[in-house]
């Protein structure tokens, strides 16, 4: 039951993340800084934590598959999601990315061997479905522009793919190892960063990177240090449960949204009848879920 009730708080946390992305943005419009600084800052925050509570050394063996994998998530995730975004626009891109756990239920079915039970298969494709019926709820583009649109299209996919890649292979890396949840983060954390400002440079066009990423320090601390946290549960989490169980909890993420929405932002997310409908649903497969157990 543990990981039931960690894969919820990285759900609310990534959900009050979301929104609080929305206001860092109204501040600074700087997709790609307010990334970097977003992950950035969460690194520092886990880092710090993990110093406090690592007592031991931290052998080599045990930490360079968590430092590989930070360049996929949330290094190339965090990209992929970015270029979506300023390709097809947050919500349909947002649609795409939380399909995640059905991505991520398939691969640790069959990569894994965890069992299939037909209570986590419904409750992962309602939660998928209410997901998709709560981003759909929002404003999107009219219509489909030509190949920009459809790039950004494939990009969400692929980050909804990564994202599911790395629920899988933190819980295949942590089965056996004694490395701790807050150090794992942390590693990935690290060269997620730096693959981050990889990116940056790159896509800089001339622009003073340095000063970009002055600027992004206030509007993303928040969402900065709410990243760190969600990343922490999320770690602890799998190494306590299955993908199956755990990867459909954080895809609450846009129930939890839309809830913080209302109460943060004041009225600029309507509660239509498709809304009250996609969050019932999006509850019904928590429930199923949440009924299976969080032990793996």
């Amino acid at each position: 039951m543990d990981a039931v009730l960690l894969g919820l708080l990285a759900g609310a946390l990534a959900g009050a993340s979301n929104v609080s992305l929305h206001v860092g943005l109204r501040r600074l419009d700087d997709v790609e800084a307010a990334a970097l600084m977003m992950i950035l800052i969460a690194f520092v925050m886990v880092a710090l934590t993990a110093a406090a509570v690592q007592r031991e050394p931290v052998a080599w063996e045990a930490i360079w598959p968590f430092l590989l994998l930070g360049v996929i998530g949330p290094g190339l995730s965090t990209i992929l999601f970015v270029t979506a975004v300023s390709r097809a626009g947050a919500s349909r891109s947002a649609v795409l990315a939380n399909t995640f756990p059905l991505f991520a239920t398939v691969l640790a079915i069959t990569l894994l061997g965890e069992s299939v039970r037909v209570a986590l298969v419904v409750g992962t494709v309602l939660v998928v479905a209410g997901a998709i019926g709560l981003t759909l709820s929002g404003n999107a583009p009219s219509q489909a522009r030509g190949w920009f649109f459809r790039i950004g299209m494939v990009a969400a996919l692929l980050a909804a793919l990564t994202i599911a890649g790395r629920d899988t292979a933190v819980r295949w890396i942590g089965e056996g190892d004694e490395l701790s949840a807050v150090v794992a983060s942390a590693a990935t954390l690290l060269t997620g960063s730096a693959t981050l400002v990889a990116f940056v440079l790159f896509t800089g066009r001339g622009r003073n990177p340095m000063a970009r990423m002055g600027a992004a320090i206030l509007p993303f601390a928040l969402v900065g240090l709410l990243t760190g946290v969600t990343t922490l549960a999320i770690f602890e989490a799998l190494e306590r449960g299955q993908v199956t169980v755990v990867s459909p909890l954080i895809g609450t993420a846009a129930l939890w949204t839309l809830a913080f929405s209302v109460l943060v932002l004041r009225g600029s997310e309507g509660l239509g009848r498709r809304v009250v409908i996609s969050a019932g649903v999006v509850a019904a497969g928590v429930a199923l879920i949440g009924a299976t157990g969080g032990s793996g």
